[in-house]
């Protein structure tokens, strides 16, 4: 877990805070990493970029790019969308359209 903590945080000095003690951004990171490290066949994330400086971001994108782990998410950032999704799913009222 640390590795892939470190990945995303660019920083090993936030294992050394508390939770509360965190930014919000940097509250996102470790929620983010536990995500990664949990034993689940699949994540669901609600904004994950939500807090997050460039770096973290495209951090991010290559931890998610390397684990072979089946994620669902809900994003506005296109960046990251074009990146990582191999399947979008678009929500409009009254239609729900695969692209």
């Amino acid at each position: 877990m640390r590795s892939k903590f470190v990945d995303v945080t660019q920083s090993s000095s936030l294992w050394q805070k508390s939770i509360e003690s965190m930014s919000p951004g940097q509250q996102k990171k470790v929620e983010l990493v536990g995500s990664f490290v949990a034993s689940a066949d699949l994540l669901l994330w609600d904004e994950p970029l939500n807090y997050l400086d460039i770096d973290a971001r495209e951090a991010i994108e290559d931890v998610v790019l390397r684990d072979a782990s089946t994620l669902v998410f809900v994003e506005h950032d296109a960046a990251f969308v074009d990146r990582v999704a191999t399947q979008v799913v678009g929500l409009r009222p009254r239609s729900v359209g695969f692209q």
